[in-house]
């Protein structure tokens, strides 16, 4: 099923003036990607995830190995995923907030808070950590 291009809810908040370059950082021919794994009924499984940031404020969240896609770059499918927007704040925190509905109501957003550091982002409430990864073929422009 393909994503809506009309959102009836968004979320816009106002791009930091004053970060505009880590906005540009965060965009500038890279995604950040996170390898983890569970254990479920004794069985490993292993998630590949990525984010890509846009310096409008938008980002896409998903996999880098969808089951159902032939295409080598899951992060320039911007129909597939989830999306979201976000700001950084004056103490250079990324703060995410993806929209998704639930059975029990009509759409929320959830917030993610990361922190920037040295070519990773990091989201400390988890320990989870994503690399910055340098690609070349970055193309499309979010329609969310």
């Amino acid at each position: 099923m393909e994503r809506p291009y009309k959102f009836k809810k968004k979320y816009v908040k106002p791009i930091n003036e004053n970060k505009k370059e880590l906005y540009k950082y965060l965009n500038n021919n890279a995604i950040y990607r996170n390898i983890s794994s569970i254990v479920l009924n004794g069985e490993k499984m292993e998630f590949d995830q990525f984010i890509r940031f846009f310096d409008t404020g938008q980002f896409l969240w998903g996999s880098m190995k969808w089951k159902s896609m032939e295409k080598e770059v899951p992060y320039n499918t911007l129909d597939m995923g989830y999306v979201g927007y976000y700001y950084i704040d004056d103490n250079n925190d990324i703060h995410m907030y993806e929209f998704s509905v639930g059975a029990q109501d009509c759409g929320n957003y959830s917030e993610y808070i990361y922190t920037i550091g040295d070519n990773s982002i990091q989201r400390a409430s988890i320990n989870e950590i994503w690399n910055r990864i340098e690609v070349s073929d970055l193309e499309g422009t979010p329609y969310w």
